[in-house]
């Protein structure tokens, strides 16, 4: 009969060859012999630690320390098993214990910092994983989690230099280079991180994260398509990774299809059911789709398993109806949002935390006709204490100020609209011209801008990685395009990431936020007490702040047979976002309806059909009989949209929140677009462009008037074409204005020398 030290050894060739349950089989009947003996407990826990039953490891190797407490390895084998459990907190006094018996045993370093790292104690896990560098310069796995970690912590540099060292040891390493490659991306490097990841994926086509994190660069550097393609790859290859299919749900939402992002959403919640963010996501692309009563659910469920946090608990306040029913109804949601701000209280906002549970004005108080300071006001304090309030230090004297205009994907294209010809004639002798913008956006901008002395800060595109890379650019003024109609440009200016903050055109009313200093304006638009409605010091130039080309209008132009209208019908088009149609409009809608019993208005569907047809419900209660008299025509392509307003009879515009460059688009084809101007700056905007123009016929008094000028332009053929000659004879002083380049820069210039040490 063999002895125990013979079945050990049979044993532990079986185990070191990987015949490991041949190997078990052999160390338990050792231990129905001598059940105390050490060496083979601690051989029958590694060996069912490596066939992932760590519960059975743990119990072999808590008796096997307990019998030899001098033996470093066993504690090190018992920390590695609490972690497999994911008893994270148990291993830390096990690897403590083994570093206490062999405190310059790299490797034991190296496992501590993993348990670190797993529990979120950055410092900690970068702590051991230098100690363990320290011991073994060579050491691969620890340079490499030292670096990873270094990058999760925002030392971007120092993860750079630390991952490129592990490459100088070994070329090919393949986590190396993964982490190198998403290291770069935080930093703003997409295009070499595109290699490092691609690099990677090749090294080791058969793992999924690496797919996963490839599809995040492509993503952020404005491929999509190559994106989804790392996605679906890396779900080949893994079906139920989480990651991958939260990052193609949010890959669909920035792409507006959000009934896929759903989808995939509720793909990711089976999987993790017990996960605030995802349902959280959940429930913002229901908001989208305005199903509020399951983001409402979903909301409540999120806030149920994170009951200590207050920001999730105040999600659900946040949802606004783009179509309300009544004056009386956005009053009622007003006050009661304006009432949880108030009394809320719900702690520090982590920066890592800005897309999933920060909050921004909900975009459809800004159609409310009403004043916004307050709420916004009273959401922005929520943040003290959450941001930065000093500014970034001055950069080096220079005889330029460094201005930098802020734009967040999918703002590109408006952006280009309204600000290209400012941007590429500002004085180049006078100011450092720079685009802050994530890749997309950026990639379109650098197309758009004529100036090849335009600068291009490329972002990432997640907030907390945003920040430290335009902190250190120390901007003495930043140009915050929008701020509110997505979380980045929302939170972005809280930051204080330059001397002097402002904003303006991008979205006509105030911000809320402190750290924003000014607000641009003109004198056309705002009344004698506008400063009360703005949080920012508000600046006034002399004219629009914005520079726009002429419309070119398509020939031929599609008739009225082609678009479906007949010659006797007197077409009232309102070809403007739904949610700017106040239930207050409706009156006035009814109005031109029973005056003219030839007329129809003309509206354009929503891009969410719920905003659709919550409108025609409201339209049946309020239009007297008349709501089959309203057309929603279906979206169209910009040439189609451009005939219908060449043939309307009269365009309207909307109460409280008017025309903005869909105004330069009506008045391009000279069709008359009759206005009413009321308090805010963003219901006054196509009066001040006829008063620019030097035309008033379509400027009126009151809602009577507004109704009595319309029905007038529709029913007077001989009257319209009058208007609209006029309208084309002056409608060049709004096209190309060479003073609102010059006004810009004297809002630049006024703007840095309030800073100026007096």
């Amino acid at each position: 009969m063999a002895t125990i030290e013979e079945a050990l050894n049979t044993a532990l060739g079986l185990h070191q060859s990987g015949q490991l349950p041949q190997a078990e089989t052999i160390y338990r009947r050792i231990l129905e012999v001598q059940p105390q003996h050490a060496s083979t407990l601690h051989l029958l826990g590694a060996a069912c630690l490596q066939q992932r039953r760590a519960t059975d490891a743990i119990g072999f190797l808590e008796q096997a320390v307990a019998l030899t407490p001098e033996n470093a390895e066993g504690f090190d084998n018992l920390g590695g098993a609490y972690q497999a459990a994911e008893r994270w907190q148990d291993s830390i006094p096990a690897f403590r214990h083994a570093l206490q018996l062999d405190p310059a045993n790299a490797k034991f370093h190296f496992d501590l910092g993993n348990t670190f790292k797993a529990l979120g104690q950055q410092q900690e896990a970068i702590e051991c994983f230098e100690s363990a560098v320290r011991l073994n310069p060579k050491f691969l796995q620890a340079i490499n989690n030292l670096g990873t970690t270094l990058t999760a912590v925002g030392r971007l540099d120092d993860a750079i230099a630390t991952l490129r060292s592990a490459l100088a040891l070994k070329p090919d390493y393949a986590n190396a280079q993964n982490g190198l490659g998403n290291a770069l991306l935080d930093a703003g490097q997409g295009a070499e991180a595109i290699r490092w990841l691609k690099s990677a994926v090749a090294l080791k086509p058969n793992e999924a994260k690496f797919h996963c994190n490839l599809g995040v660069a492509q993503k952020a550097t404005g491929d999509p398509d190559g994106a989804y393609q790392s996605y679906q790859a890396a779900l080949q290859l893994q079906p139920n990774m989480l990651e991958a299919r939260k990052n193609l749900a949010n890959l669909f939402l920035s792409q507006q299809r959000t009934s896929e992002a759903i989808r995939e959403f509720e793909a990711a919640v089976k999987l993790a059911p017990n996960d605030a963010e995802l349902l959280t996501s959940l429930a913002d692309g229901y908001r989208n789709l305005e199903d509020f009563e399951e983001a409402r659910a979903l909301y409540a469920n999120a806030a149920e398993l994170e009951p200590d946090d207050g920001w999730l608990k105040l999600k659900e306040a946040f949802l606004c109806r783009g179509v309300f029913e009544s004056e009386d109804d956005i009053h009622t949601f007003r006050n009661r949002l304006l009432q949880q701000l108030q009394v809320a209280q719900p702690g520090t906002l982590a920066h890592i935390n800005v897309e999933f549970k920060g909050l921004m004005p909900p975009f459809g108080l800004t159609y409310h006709g009403l004043d916004d300071r307050p709420v916004k006001e009273s959401l922005a304090s929520l943040f003290t204490g959450s941001f930065p309030t000093a500014s970034p230090p001055r950069g080096a004297a220079s005889e330029k100020a460094k201005i930098g205009f802020v734009v967040t994907n999918g703002h590109q294209g408006i952006f280009l609209r309204c600000m290209a010809g400012i941007v590429d004639r500002l004085n180049r002798d006078e100011f450092e011209v720079w685009i802050v913008a994530p890749a997309v956006a950026a990639n379109a901008i650098r197309e758009g801008l004529t100036n090849p002395q335009t600068q291009v800060l490329e972002l990432p595109d997640r907030y907390y990685r945003m920040v430290n890379p335009l902190r250190r650019q120390q901007f003495d003024l930043l140009y915050h395009w929008e701020c509110g109609t997505d979380l980045l440009n929302y939170f972005l200016p809280f930051a204080r990431l330059a001397t002097v903050q402002c904003t303006g055109w991008g979205l006509p009313v105030t911000s809320g936020i402190p750290a924003m200093d000014f607000y641009l304006s003109n004198k056309l638009v705002e009344l004698p007490d506008a400063s009360a409605h703005y949080s920012e010091q508000l600046y006034l130039a002399d004219t629009f702040l914005t520079w726009q080309e002429p419309v070119r209008i398509p020939s031929p132009l599609k008739s009225r047979a082609e678009l479906g209208y007949r010659d006797d019908q007197h077409l009232y088009v309102c070809a403007q976002n739904l949610m700017k149609l106040h239930p207050n409009f409706d009156e006035i809608l009814r109005e031109i309806l029973q005056r003219d019993s030839a007329a129809t208005i003309v509206l354009v569907e929503a891009k969410i059909p719920a905003l659709t047809d919550r409108l025609r419900a409201r339209f049946e209660n309020t239009l007297a009989g008349a709501a089959d008299r309203v057309q929603f025509r279906p979206r169209m392509d910009f040439d189609e949209y451009l005939s219908l307003l060449s043939i309307a009879d009269v365009a309207l515009d909307p109460l409280y929140y008017g025309s903005g460059i869909t105004a330069y688009e009506i008045f391009s084809c000279g069709t008359p677009l009759v206005t009413l101007p009321t308090k805010f700056r963003r219901g006054r905007f196509v009066a001040a462009c006829y008063q620019k123009m030097g035309v008033t016929d379509c400027v009126a008094t009151d809602e009577g008037n507004y109704v009595e000028i319309a029905c007038r332009l529709a029913e007077s053929p001989s009257h319209r074409a009058a208007v609209s000659a006029s309208i084309e004879a002056h409608r060049g002083e709004l096209f190309c204005e060479d003073a609102a380049v010059t006004e810009f820069e004297r809002a630049l210039n006024a703007m840095l020398k309030s800073v100026e040490p007096q």
